[in-house]
């Protein structure tokens, strides 16, 4: 499938690239000249959206090696290989070996979750303390990764504060814990926005947190 807006190709399309290129869920966040870390990287939607913004460097992480792969694709269709850098893992608190798919569907594939996975494909679970051994100066933090990102803040958070600003989809209702235990630990540094993500979904139950970090 393929898909062209204004300045950005698709070869593969999931629905994020939806939500971030039609629906402009991202808003006009300003990471001109920053480096992003892109957890949930998916087809490589946001990734692209980050680097067509300025950044002067995005490393993305997706575990389904299918999704990984076209996000590969998305990102040469756009001829920003000097800007994106990719990762076929996971992301936790600790490192370890995931089982996975190997071939989920594209255009489901934002709705994987890590916590409830199998399959016959392993990848690395990797921890962010790795990732961010691939910038220098970390700005944008953004998340959406089906639940992963309550492990991350509240067993990570040393390396979660090192961050200017934060994005990320909460996913209270795969978790079973509720939204307010990231906004307590991340209240120590960030000042935290919630927003909806659609009129029919609660955004207590998932939502989009963004935050900034207190001066």
């Amino acid at each position: 499938m393929y898909m062209e807006n204004g300045s950005v190709k698709f070869k593969y399309i999931s629905y994020s690239v939806l939500e971030v290129f039609e629906e402009n869920v991202y808003g006009n966040i300003n990471v001109l000249n920053k480096e992003v870390i892109d957890i949930g990287a998916n087809v490589g939607d946001s990734s692209i959206y980050f680097a067509l913004k300025g950044a002067r460097k995005v490393v993305g992480v997706e575990p389904l090696p299918n999704v990984y792969a076209r996000a590969i694709e998305n990102v040469k269709l756009n001829h920003l290989e000097g800007k994106i850098f990719l990762i076929n893992a996971a992301i936790g608190s600790k490192r370890g070996k995931l089982k996975v798919p190997c071939n989920m569907s594209t255009l489901m594939s934002n709705g994987f979750s890590t916590l409830k996975s199998n399959g016959d494909c392993e990848v690395p679970i990797v921890t962010l303390t790795e990732v961010m051994k691939q910038i220098t100066e970390p700005y944008l933090l953004k998340m959406d990764c089906e639940g992963c990102e309550f492990d991350v803040i509240l067993n990570d958070y040393e390396h979660v504060r090192m961050f200017e600003k934060l994005l990320m989809e909460h996913h209270a209702k795969f978790t079973g814990i509720e939204y307010t235990k990231l906004i307590d630990k991340l209240s120590k540094d960030f000042h935290c926005e919630l927003t909806s993500l659609a009129p029919w979904v609660s955004k207590e139950e998932q939502g989009l947190l963004w935050c900034d970090k207190i001066k």
